[in-house]
């Protein structure tokens, strides 16, 4: 987690945007190890010394199934919030499985996905 929020802290988000590719997720190779690495990353976010949003959270868990070669869509969507200001949310989903950001997704329209395609 320490890698993703520096790349989000310190590149410009058409870089970051490059790293991820974009494109439409693949099945869940494995349903048990991506739902174990989504709630790893769930638990570390709560004690790392930094606020660990929704889009660190889902970063770091696509790098983790990136090496072990398992596919994952990154998505993220906006919605307004009770003052008409704009909200965002990033969510991280292998086929069915939701890995990260589950919680609440269903109030935003997703705007953009990066997947390994």
């Amino acid at each position: 987690m320490t890698l993703s929020r520096g790349v989000i802290l310190t590149m410009p988000f058409s870089r970051v945007r490059r790293l991820l590719r974009s494109d439409e997720g693949a099945p869940a190779e494995n349903v048990e190890l991506v739902t174990h690495i989504g709630h790893v990353v769930s638990t570390m976010a709560k004690h790392v010394p930094w606020e660990c949003l929704c889009l660190v959270q889902a970063l770091a868990a696509k790098w983790m199934l990136a090496r072990r070669n398992i596919e994952a869509t990154i998505y993220v969507g906006v919605a307004k919030g009770d003052a008409q200001d704009l909200l965002s949310h990033a969510w991280l989903c292998s086929g069915d499985v939701y890995v990260t950001g589950e919680q609440g997704h269903e109030r935003f329209r997703v705007i953009t996905n990066f997947s390994e395609q």
